[in-house]
């Protein structure tokens, strides 16, 4: 069906899994291209025209010729076949939106299960990215989740603070 996609109707996504893609990269990475090229609806852009005060702050070097940037996510789908549909968003690149995070792995029952250290080879992930083992239909397990995050995000902020007034 993916060939086909164009044809796809959201009455017909009823029934279908949910797959949620973030396309990071860096800053003209190509991240609004790629949704926009991929997705079989009209993306959503959330594209604004690059200002002077934008440019103080990011750094253009080597994208020269872009006059519009990401400020919120872009969005597009694609039906894989009729029981499959990944929903794309596409972040902004600058620096200055670069944001902390975890990986949380969701072990429902009947899934396989995989060591933190299996998850972060997997991901390619850095050490310093927290890994966090969950059950997301259990209240307690999705708060440890947020927990993590929130000590994760704290303890970022500390470390970045106390560089900055060294």
């Amino acid at each position: 069906m993916f060939a086909n996609s164009d044809a796809a109707r959201a009455a017909d996504l009823a029934g279908a899994q949910a797959v949620k893609l973030l396309i990071a990269g860096g800053f003209g990475a190509g991240k609004t291209t790629l949704v926009g090229a991929v997705s079989e609806i009209r993306p959503l852009r959330t594209e604004e025209r690059l200002s002077e005060i934008g440019a103080a702050v990011d750094d253009l070097t080597g994208v020269a010729g872009k006059t519009t940037t990401t400020v919120a996510l872009d969005f597009g789908r694609i039906t894989i076949n009729p029981e499959v549909v990944l929903y794309l968003f596409g972040t902004p690149g600058q620096d200055r939106f670069w944001f902390p995070f975890i990986v949380a792995v969701n072990c429902f029952d009947g899934a396989d299960v995989y060591e933190e250290d299996e998850v972060r080879q997997a991901l390619d992930i850095g050490a310093h990215v927290p890994v966090q083992l969950c059950d997301a239909r259990d209240r307690g397990s999705s708060k440890q989740v947020l927990v993590r995050l929130l000590e994760y995000l704290m303890a970022t902020a500390t470390a970045l603070l106390d560089n900055r007034y060294r």
